[in-house]
């Protein structure tokens, strides 16, 4: 093989791999689900997965994390903007406390490259999705609305810290989709 053909082979294979592994991916999409037993239909924005910026060791060496921006319509028909964090394992935090029967734990989180600050989500026991605790879920679709970035960190038990950088490139998109397909009838 020619020394400009393994160049150009070698830069193609360095450029999936990174395309592969990038901790940050642009396409968010939209589904309508209906629960079967009561007929309630809800429109659902989400991110795709990324791994986390530095990698995970064992045993949560594949863990993903991705975004969800939802709305249900109430019984009076107004609608309800709920959003929450979706893991491929479940978080095993460190730091959490047992409240009301769920899981409260610390999320620091940074929108873009804005302050850093730390909320507290919500975790049914043996869950893989965490729901923002002390922030309202509208605010929490509204960030991600108004956003490109959504960096998390939990003090995930023997995995120092690991941080997931969220991309939020085409969720305001995503989020006007359900907005304007979560009105009454």
């Amino acid at each position: 093989m020619k020394r400009g053909h393994k160049v150009l082979l070698l830069a193609t294979i360095i450029s999936l791999f990174t395309l592969a592994y990038s901790p940050v991916q642009a396409d968010w999409s939209v589904v309508t689900t209906t629960d079967d037993m009561t007929g309630e239909s809800s429109v659902i924005a989400t991110s795709s997965f990324t791994k986390s910026v530095s990698p995970m060791g064992f045993p949560y060496a594949n863990v993903k994390a991705r975004m969800y921006a939802a709305c249900t319509l109430r019984d009076d028909g107004s609608p309800f903007f709920w959003g929450y964090l979706h893991f491929t394992a479940v978080p095993n935090v460190t730091n959490s406390k047992i409240e009301y029967g769920s899981i409260i734990l610390p999320v620091t989180m940074r929108w873009d490259s804005g302050e850093i600050g730390t909320h507290t989500f919500m975790q049914e026991s043996g869950s893989e999705f965490l729901t923002p605790y002390d922030l309202s879920p509208a605010e929490f679709v509204a960030n991600a609305r108004s956003h490109n970035t959504l960096a998390i960190q939990l003090a995930w038990h023997g995995q120092n810290r690991p941080v997931f950088k969220i991309s939020l490139a085409g969720s305001s998109a995503a989020i006007a989709a359900i907005v304007s397909t979560c009105k009454p009838l």
